[in-house]
C-alpha cells in the first residue's frame, strides 16, 4: 500500500485519514487530545454546578448574598466562585464577611487524595512553582490582610487521606 497521501474525504462531518502510515499517529493523536480535553471539560461543568448553587442563594428572602462571581476578582486562585454580601455581611454571627472565595479543584484519576504534603506540592494541582497552600495565602494577603473580612473555601470531589 502506498504511504502517499490520499485526498481527505469528509464523510458524516468527521476527517478521514489522509494516508496509510500516519494511521496510528493519527488514531493517538485523536485519544490523546480526547483524554486532555474531556478533564477540563468535567472541570468546568463542574466548577459551574457550585456557581449555579451559590446563585441560588440569591434567590431566598432575606439572603444576605449580593452577587456572584464566576472566575471573578482578577485573583489567581481562590476566584473560581466568589460570593459577595451586602452591608450586614454574611451572616449576624459573621458581619465583618464581605465574601467567601472558592477554590474548585476537580481531579479526574481519584486515586488523588488531599494530604497535608499534597497541599504543599505544587505538581498536586499541575503548577510550576506555588503549592495550593501557598495561593491560600497570596489570596489572603491580597484580598484580607486582617484575616476577618473573607473566607477561602476549597471544594474538591475527593475525599481526605484515610486515616
Amino acid at each position: 500500500m502506498s504511504s502517499r497521501p490520499r485526498r481527505v474525504a469528509r464523510r458524516a462531518g468527521k476527517l478521514q485519514l489522509c494516508c496509510a502510515r500516519c494511521q496510528s499517529y493519527c488514531a493517538t493523536f485523536r485519544t490523546h487530545i480526547a483524554n486532555s480535553v474531556i478533564p477540563i471539560a468535567q472541570g468546568l461543568d463542574y466548577q459551574a454546578r457550585i456557581f449555579w448553587l451559590q446563585v441560588l442563594r440569591l434567590l431566598r428572602d432575606g439572603s444576605p448574598v449580593r452577587a456572584v462571581g464566576y472566575g471573578a476578582d482578577n485573583l489567581k486562585g481562590f476566584d473560581d466562585v466568589v460570593v459577595y454580601y451586602g452591608e450586614q455581611g454574611a451572616s449576624s454571627e459573621a458581619p465583618e464577611v464581605v465574601a467567601d472565595h472558592y477554590q474548585i479543584n476537580f481531579h479526574v484519576a481519584h486515586d488523588d487524595v488531599f494530604t497535608a504534603k499534597a497541599l504543599t506540592e505544587p505538581a498536586f494541582i499541575h503548577a510550576e512553582s506555588r503549592s495550593l497552600l501557598q495561593r491560600l495565602q497570596a489570596a489572603q494577603l491580597q484580598r484580607a490582610p486582617d484575616g476577618r473580612t473573607r473566607r477561602f473555601y476549597l471544594v474538591p470531589p475527593l475525599t481526605g487521606a484515610p486515616g
